[in-house]
């Protein structure tokens, strides 16, 4: 018992964590805002809460986008 004890390490990766930068997490964030449209769209999902929501989010990563290109 005590030799499977002393045998057992730590199996977590020896990388570094590595966290994403801002580009990335607003990449990330509008691709899944567009998928979530398609997925409404193909479901023909009509509530307005739905479309208003994903509006806004679109609307934001863009705005967002075109700020951070005239910088």
């Amino acid at each position: 018992m005590l030799r499977r004890q002393k045998r057992k390490h730590d199996v977590r990766s020896k990388m570094p964590a590595r966290h994403m930068t801002s580009i990335e997490f607003r990449a990330v964030t509008f691709i899944t805002t567009l998928i979530l449209a398609g997925v409404v769209i193909v479901l023909g999902i009509k509530d307005p809460v739905v479309w208003s929501f994903l509006s806004t989010a679109i609307g934001i990563s863009l705005g967002q986008a075109i700020q951070i290109g005239r910088n």
